[in-house]
């Protein structure tokens, strides 16, 4: 048996032997081993043998191809020693390399083993893992896969738990917090959440604890992580919230309860929908809050986008939200005026404006300059208070009256303009007030119909009281112009005025003249041969009433309260003055009419001329020519 001391000295002298590695081009052969310098074979051979030394070229090979050097010193097992000095190399006898057995090459500071357990700390400047390494003794721990090129932990799995990089750039973190700057495309930052080609913007935060969730009434306790701001309660009672893994549990919670647990909050949560289910720390939470709170959703990949909406939670978001603005594309939109909608634009039930609405058509509903009021009020359906009729215009008072309305009032088509002054308040006594400043010949107002078959009204004025209805001023005491111009085109009225009131005791017409003109004066140019009125008065019932009274009623007027002239003359030298229903008061210029005037001028027997030969008075006795007449 080699002695201690015998092998101390062997490997000691052996050391003496000092190889130059800078000047061996290839010292490991193929199989990484040693082909120069002595080996000390640490092997397992026979129990009690002693250490041998033989030649250097007396290696020989076993049957599993493991080299076997009988030039090296051997030490059987049971074989003590303190300290090993190696000029060379120590391996096992079983040594293949990156096989099995070890390695130790004491001049390159060279190591090769299977296994290898370290209780103290390692130091490398570089190395090479092309197999997998796990940092830490518990779970989880940090797994270094050198084959799929990842870090991470262990376990790991997508969307729930863990964390990984691999080589590709992709990572996956539950939170990330960056004490220096970050840059990125997409920012996720406290309430702000993105998935799926949508940015969904609520309240939100993440689960600072696995949370199990379990069907009502148990509630189940949820732990919070504090926002980067600092520690704060992010969830009211009542609050709905919505957490969601990517494995496709759902689930709604309604907050029962909240707890400040220092560093976090704690909450007490009832499942309202979803099914029961494990979530994991750093799973998002969602807050829907309540009912009336909102939300913003912008998206690219759901159904009928691209649009922002804008709505509210409503008491059961996980059924359905009420949207309150939608920007980009209708569809999916239906409104109660315009039914389903199609195409981009902007929808609302509700939109203030400060500025100019540039447009070519408003369509629908009711456009009003103020809520309540004096206002002016457009609407596509019948509205009420006040009651006005659908596709028309309305100004309103203060009080709540539809004073002038365009379209309908009543929603039947009564009238195309209607004009009311109200019983109350009083003291706006006009109607409808029509100025023209103008120096040309433009007209203030003008009421035309161009349709022959038309049998109703141009303008229509009612009168339930004691005022009147139309009044015409001129006030220019210069002015030679026309308070009222009839021009009329059609084979019928000018100007029509009914009494329909059988009790009615006012006049029908009633005309004032203050000045030196005529209170009533009428032109009448027919063409020639015609047989027009200028003013035709008739009487159609059967009292005793006059079609005509012409009164002069102050006692100081000295004119004649009826005045009539005419300016066409018949055979030159006579005018028809009065016709009755088959006779005519004819009017002379001093000219006798016999054998003057007769029946070729529409004489008739019986027909009276005046102011004839002399200031005669004359009447036909003979209306043949040349006419026959007796003065009288």
């Amino acid at each position: 048996m080699l002695s201690h001391q015998t092998l101390k000295k062997q490997i000691k002298c052996m050391a003496d032997k000092i190889v130059d590695y800078t000047t061996i081009q290839s010292p490991y052969d193929n199989e990484l081993n040693r082909v120069d310098p002595d080996i000390v074979d640490l092997g397992s051979g026979e129990s009690g043998s002693e250490a041998t030394t033989a030649s250097n070229n007396d290696a020989s090979s076993s049957a599993d191809g493991s080299k076997s050097t009988s030039s090296a010193t051997q030490i059987t097992s049971g074989n003590q020693f303190d300290d090993i000095f190696l000029s060379s190399s120590i391996r096992s006898t079983n040594y293949l390399p990156k096989s099995r057995g070890f390695l130790i090459d004491g001049m390159k500071g060279y190591i090769e083993a299977i296994d290898m357990y370290l209780s103290g700390t390692i130091h490398a400047t570089a190395g090479d893992i092309t197999g997998t390494l796990t940092v830490g003794s518990g779970t989880p721990s940090i797994l270094i896969d050198g084959v799929n090129a990842q870090i991470g932990t262990s376990p790991f799995v997508s969307g729930q738990s863990g964390w990984r990089i691999d080589a590709d750039g992709t990572a996956e973190f539950s939170n990330i917090i960056a004490r220096g700057e970050f840059r990125t495309a997409v920012f996720v930052k406290d309430e702000v959440h993105a998935s799926g080609g949508s940015l969904l913007v609520l309240g939100a935060s993440v689960l600072l604890a696995d949370l199990v969730t379990v069907t009502t009434p148990t509630t189940s306790t949820m732990d919070v992580k504090d926002p980067p701001s600092g520690h704060t309660q992010l969830f009211a009672v009542n609050d709905i919230v919505r957490i969601k893994d990517g494995s496709g549990k759902d689930n709604w919670l309604k907050i029962t309860a909240a707890s400040d647990q220092t560093t976090f909050y704690r909450y007490t949560v009832d499942k309202q929908s979803g099914t029961n289910g494990t979530f994991y720390a750093g799973t998002a939470v969602i807050n829907y809050k309540q009912a009336t709170d909102g939300f913003i959703l912008m998206t690219s990949d759901m159904t009928n986008a691209p649009y922002i909406d804008i709505g509210i939670s409503g008491a059961t978001p996980w059924t359905s939200t009420t949207n309150k603005v939608r920007i980009g594309n209708l569809a999916g939109i239906t409104s109660a005026n315009f039914g389903s909608l199609t195409g981009y634009g902007i929808w609302t039930d509700s939109g203030y404006f400060e500025g100019s609405i540039a447009g070519t058509t408003i369509t629908g509903g009711t456009i009003q300059t103020a809520t309540s009021g004096q206002r002016i009020r457009i609407i596509a359906s019948a509205g009420t208070t006040p009651t006005q009729g659908a596709n028309s215009f309305g100004l309103i008072d203060t009080n709540n009256n539809l004073l002038i309305s365009f379209g309908s009032d009543t929603g039947a088509g009564d009238y195309l303009a209607k004009i009311v002054v109200p019983a109350s308040p009083t003291g706006a006594n006009t109607g409808l007030y029509v100025s023209n400043a103008s120096n040309t010949s433009t007209r203030t107002a003008y009421f035309g119909r161009n349709n022959t078959d038309a049998t109703g009204q141009n303008v229509l004025m009612e009168q339930a009281g004691t005022g009147t209805n139309l009044k015409v001023d001129c006030v220019n005491d210069a002015s030679s112009g026309t308070g009222i111009h009839l021009d009329y085109a059609a084979i019928g009225t000018a100007l029509k005025i009914d009494v329909t009131n059988a009790d009615a005791y006012g006049p029908v017409a009633w005309i004032t003249n203050y000045g030196l003109g005529y209170g009533l004066y009428l032109v009448h140019s027919p063409p020639t041969g015609t047989l027009a009125n200028a003013a035709y008065i008739a009487s159609s019932d059967d009292s005793a009433n006059n079609a005509l009274r012409v009164y002069c009623s102050h006692p100081g007027n000295t004119a004649a309260p009826l005045h009539l002239q005419t300016g066409g003359t018949l055979a030159t030298n006579f005018k028809k003055l009065i016709r009755g229903n088959s006779h005519t008061i004819w009017e002379s210029d001093g000219t006798t009419p016999n054998g003057n005037l007769d029946i070729v001028q529409g004489v008739m027997a019986g027909d009276i001329c005046i102011g004839a030969d002399s200031g005669k008075t004359y009447y036909c006795t003979n209306a043949a020519e040349p006419g026959a007449w007796t003065a009288m």
